[in-house]
């Protein structure tokens, strides 16, 4: 019975691609290969189902792979990971970050990752289905996550930009399921000025909807970043010395820091403080 259950879970899961697939004569069966441009629950999270309902290729970043590996085996490098034995250096007050006690991460995948490892590895410059009118060249652009891919079908002019660029938000920075070191600040920046290749493509968001402009979108992309930069940049001017507790305490935060700093938000607040810091101090 519970076997039963689960597949009737799996198969309301794929039902609504079903369902668009037989619209345009094509059936789940046909499906070949399976491209995750990072590891998050909405971008991952339904790979598993639809590997074990088709005979399709499972395709991964080499990057975004390694942090995985890294989750797995707790040996991910993150030098602005906020834990309670950096509370003294980050000038916390006693007794504020222990109220929301930090939960070190343990070392093991989250449930939505595929048990299945990919047979695919994806390198920055490589091409999936390369024989075929589909062909689609990976294009690595981290900064969301540290393996984040867009692929471009340079066929048609198609920038498949998952979460990397949206036409009406922006992505959160720094939100890998495992790090591999580095600011993923400065390597958002990077990759947003990667993609001008690409500003006269359409591009197909991860969220969203598709749209023209890019150029445009990466200004304003980049414009939204330097923004908390030069924030930041301007508090340290006035005193360079800060402690990341009192630098945070000093920039704005959409709920206002009073809200945030007694929230179990504090954490990612001040891991964010520190990757701004690190930038504007090159």
């Amino acid at each position: 019975w519970a076997g039963s259950k689960a597949q009737d879970a799996e198969g309301n899961v794929l039902r609504p691609l079903d369902d668009f697939l037989r619209e345009r004569g094509r059936r789940l069966e046909q499906v070949t290969d399976i491209i995750v441009t990072h590891a998050h629950p909405d971008h991952i999270g339904g790979a598993a189902v639809l590997l074990k309902a088709t005979s399709a290729t499972y395709h991964l970043g080499a990057v975004e792979q390694r942090t995985l590996d890294a989750a797995r085996t707790g040996t991910s490098v993150d030098e602005y990971a906020v834990d309670e034995a950096r509370a003294r250096e980050i000038g916390a007050p006693d007794g504020v970050l222990s109220a929301h006690p930090f939960r070190t991460p343990k070392a093991e995948l989250p449930a939505f990752i595929p048990r299945q490892r990919p047979d695919a590895l994806v390198a920055d410059g490589d091409t999936v289905r390369p024989d075929t009118d589909i062909a689609l060249r990976a294009v690595l652009t981290p900064g969301h996550t540290p393996g984040h891919l867009a692929f471009a079908d340079d066929n048609r002019r198609i920038l498949f930009a998952a979460d990397h660029i949206l036409p009406e938000i922006f992505p959160g920075i720094g939100l890998g399921v495992g790090n591999l070191g580095g600011n993923p600040v400065k390597d958002y920046l990077a990759a947003v000025e990667r993609l001008a290749e690409f500003d006269d493509y359409t591009v197909v968001p991860g969220h969203g909807y598709a749209f023209t402009g890019l150029a445009a979108r990466r200004a304003e992309t980049r414009e939204h970043v330097m923004e908390r930069a030069r924030e930041v940049q301007k508090v340290l001017d006035w005193n360079p010395e800060l402690s990341v507790w009192r630098l945070a305490s000093r920039l704005t935060w959409s709920g206002g820091w009073e809200e945030l700093s007694s929230s179990p938000m504090v954490w990612s607040a001040l891991r964010q403080t520190m990757m701004y810091r690190d930038l504007v101090l090159g």
